[in-house]
């Protein structure tokens, strides 16, 4: 059984949420340029996630982006976006429970800045 806590959407933020037996956190918009920049950043309970996550373009741009995604200060997954074209599907995911969560985003083309979002969604479990 999953944690039951409600949440009200207000908005895009760097934390997670977790509505019933659901979770997902949404970036909004970030300017990211050439240097890596925290989209998302937040800390699991006593639960797991199981889900997906994605990086995307806000803007139409030419340049490529690449997207990493953390746990407790450890690279385990990337992704890149060439010229306008993101990934076709989601990245699938499992969060361990007491897990700092840090997603990031970098132009890697050139200096100009890109407006871009990450979004992770999926399901909670109980440890």
């Amino acid at each position: 059984m999953a944690k039951k806590n409600i949440a009200t959407f207000t908005g895009p933020q760097k934390g997670i949420s977790i509505i019933g037996e659901h979770y997902y956190a949404l970036s909004g918009i970030v300017n990211i340029s050439n240097t890596e920049t925290t989209m998302l950043e937040f800390q699991t309970g006593k639960y797991y996630c199981v889900g997906e996550w994605r990086g995307d373009y806000y803007e139409n741009a030419s340049d490529d982006v690449r997207f990493l995604c953390y746990f407790n200060n450890q690279l385990v997954s990337s992704m890149t976006t060439t010229s306008n074209k993101p990934p076709i599907d989601y990245a699938p995911i499992i969060i361990p429970p007491l897990t700092l969560v840090i997603l990031t985003g970098q132009n890697i083309t050139d200096t100009s800045a890109l407006d871009m979002m990450v979004a992770i969604t999926g399901r909670v479990y109980d440890q």
